[in-house]
């Protein structure tokens, strides 16, 4: 969720986790002064945290399809995404000696700056855009009528919520940081982006 800061004259709460209760958007924080109720606030997000968020969550996108290229298979058992590194847990073994092919393979989508879009669309829609890359749609999404779907160009196309760059180049490099067996043929890759 963002950060930042929400202000008004005498009054400044800084905002440190955002969470939605039912129809109601909930900023969790800390507050210096008084505010009363109909005053004019105005409100500031962590704008460099954002943006590495944004570029951390679509090399994650990438991630998957430098993994799919490598090792032949790239089902996301799970996934976390934090400001300073990230990770993402594959249903697949993966090797440390894949680790450099996966990286140089990442690094080159970024370098091709590819346009990144992300748009609402109808479910039936969002099934005919998921079978030009050849996915489908999972289980978790058939009861809703309207999916968000991230699209990088030619690359590959995901139901998601997150945000992202608009264009790959944005990202950086992308580095690995290392794999970790969880059990069960689950592997989990750590990266962040640099700088």
């Amino acid at each position: 969720a963002d950060t930042g800061l929400i202000e008004a004259r005498k009054f400044r709460y800084k905002v440190t986790w955002v969470k939605e209760e039912g129809k109601d958007i909930i900023h969790l924080g800390s507050m210096e002064g008084r505010i009363s109720p109909g005053s004019v606030v105005r409100g500031i997000i962590d704008w460099d945290r954002r943006y590495r968020l944004m570029r951390m969550h679509t090399a994650a996108h990438l991630l998957e399809t430098a993994v799919e290229k490598v090792v032949g298979t790239a089902i996301v058992w799970g996934s976390g995404i934090n400001v300073n590194d990230a990770r993402l847990d594959f249903k697949a073994r993966i090797s440390s000696e894949e680790l450099p092919e996966i990286e140089e393979e990442i690094n080159a989508l970024v370098k091709m700056d590819i346009p990144v879009s992300a748009r609402f669309v109808e479910k039936e829609e969002a099934e005919r855009i998921l079978k030009e890359y050849g996915f489908k749609l999972g289980k978790q999404y058939l009861a809703l009528e309207q999916l968000r779907i991230v699209e990088i160009k030619g690359i590959r196309a995901d139901p998601c919520g997150g945000t992202h760059v608009s264009k790959t180049g944005e990202i950086g490099q992308v580095k690995l940081l290392g794999r970790k067996s969880k059990g069960a043929g689950i592997t989990r890759i750590r990266f962040t982006v640099v700088p």
